[in-house]
């Protein structure tokens, strides 16, 4: 298990970035072409619907493959009928970017809970999809 932790949790040194995927799982097999296609190495949960895709960029500041990787991530994710997460990346790669993916019928709720419990905004102001 320790193996598959810290799998979990590697990206490509120096210049690579580390995605989260919730999806459903009865659409698994149509994200993973996906993924396939965009050359990430994967790790997946299918049981839960997770999939940790890394992505190894060609240099420092390559920022058409950070865009190239996040196009790739958004499709896979709207394949499964889920969402996406940026989990690691060079602060270069996450600058002007929602590192929280597309804002999903989930945030709208989310937007609503936290406007009822936390009128003031001042719990973790931006921490969330669409700067929530």
């Amino acid at each position: 298990i320790e193996r598959v932790r810290s799998l979990q949790g590697e990206n490509f040194a120096p210049a690579g970035l580390r995605f989260r995927l919730s999806i459903l799982p009865s659409r698994l097999d149509r994200v993973l072409r996906e993924l396939a296609c965009a050359g990430a190495a994967l790790l997946v949960y299918p049981g839960s619907g997770l999939v940790f895709a890394r992505i190894a960029l060609d240099g420092i500041a390559d920022g058409i493959g950070v865009e190239r990787a996040w196009q790739a991530m958004r499709s896979a994710a709207r394949a499964g009928s889920g969402d996406v997460v940026l989990e690691a990346a060079p602060e270069w790669a996450k600058v002007a970017r929602d590192v929280h993916g597309d804002a999903t019928d989930a945030w709208r709720l989310a937007r609503a809970l936290k406007a009822r419990f936390d009128p003031a905004g001042i719990l973790n102001p931006g921490r969330y999809v669409g700067g929530l």
